[in-house]
């Protein structure tokens, strides 16, 4: 930005009559200077712009990629613990169901735990 106010009080200088010390010369010199210059920073500008507003979003998501996350862990702890006490209540009844009905909730309670 300094540039440019250099620039713009040049550029005021060889308009202003009042001023007798301006020299063209040195505007005519520092111009085509000062011109890339003056491109490079807004260029800087916008890619720094660009940069913050993306590790913005890139905290947000991982915000919100953990918040899913120990929602998802805790549900899955939840189901896993329902399924483990399922599992230890089928396996005290044991002896109450048949081994082809025992091995098919076996099969039900290894299906709820795959999908689940």
């Amino acid at each position: 930005m300094i540039p440019l106010i250099l620039e713009i009080f040049k550029l005021i200088g060889l308009f202003n009559t009042n001023v007798d010390t301006f020299d063209e010369v040195d505007f005519i010199i520092s111009f085509p200077v000062t011109i890339p210059i003056i491109f490079l920073v807004f260029f800087l500008l916008n890619k720094l712009r660009l940069y913050s507003k993306s590790r913005i979003l890139i905290d947000e998501l991982n915000e919100e990629i953990e918040s899913v996350f120990s929602q998802v862990s805790s549900n899955n702890q939840s189901i896993i613990g329902r399924i483990e006490k399922d599992f230890l209540i089928l396996k005290e009844n044991r002896k109450q169901y048949s081994k082809e009905d025992y091995l098919n909730k076996l099969l039900k309670l290894h299906n709820r735990f795959n999908d689940g």
